[in-house]
């Protein structure tokens, strides 16, 4: 199978949106706006169920899914923390994929998850806050302490170009492939400018009506495409559609 469910392709289609799913206007109106990524997963979904290139109707991160990591799944979209924390085998057990894995660019440029740090207007203490963040956030070698102790991507490249030149980064999970050779690639590509702040509950929206859709619970893309707005609208009710 190409793809565990249906469900796996949200990231890459629907984080490549050519317009920003809410806008504002100059009266602090916030308007609805659903562009053509959102129709063209709903599409791609259903195909990929309908023909059988899926294994299963499965959702993301259930037992099933975490299952065929050792089963007949040819591969999935992951991210930065994918690799480490979560394909689903180990070299003890008894169907191990270990070490089979491999990365590769995919065909979009996505973002997908993240750690921040946020300060309080009212921060009692300015500059030493300032200083924190400024050594946890652009110091190189702290960020090359935490890259390397904790497996994480820091935001920083000559860090990474780092971290590459010193062998950091070697799986024995994708047979010692370095995956930061990849992610320093396509992280250079990646475009945020058409995301915005509900983005990630209107994905969980797309995502119900998506799961009903494949398997046949609206008669048309259009009637899928209508549940969404409407479910985001009496979520939201505030945005005007």
């Amino acid at each position: 199978y190409m793809l565990n469910g249906p469900s796996d392709l949200n990231y890459s289609m629907l984080r490549i949106r050519t317009s920003p799913w809410i806008s504002e206007s100059t009266n602090g109106d916030q308007y609805l706006t659903l562009d053509d990524s959102v129709e063209m997963y709903l599409e791609y979904a259903k195909t990929f169920y309908e023909n059988g290139y899926t294994e299963t109707d499965t959702q993301m991160w259930d037992m099933t899914w975490m299952n065929n990591f050792e089963g007949n799944v040819f591969g999935y979209f992951g991210t930065t923390w994918f690799t480490y924390w979560c394909i689903s085998t180990s070299p003890d057990s008894a169907t191990s994929t270990y070490g089979d894995w491999r990365i590769c660019p995919g065909p979009t440029n996505y973002y997908w998850g993240g750690n921040y740090l946020v300060v309080m207007q009212q921060c009692p203490n300015p500059e030493l806050t300032g200083f924190l963040l400024y050594e946890l956030c652009c110091d190189e070698d702290i960020m090359y302490s935490i890259a390397c102790e904790r497996l994480e991507f820091v935001n920083n490249r000559a860090t990474v170009e780092r971290e590459i030149d010193s062998g950091e980064g070697l799986t024995g999970m994708l047979g010692n492939q370095n995956p930061l050779e990849i992610w320093h690639e396509v992280a250079q590509k990646i475009d945020v400018s058409n995301y915005s702040y509900l983005d990630s509950e209107i994905e969980r929206i797309i995502e119900n009506v998506a799961a009903s859709y494949v398997t046949g619970g609206f008669s048309t893309v259009d009637d899928a495409m209508e549940e969404i707005e409407t479910d985001i609208l009496t979520q939201y009710s505030f945005l005007i559609n």
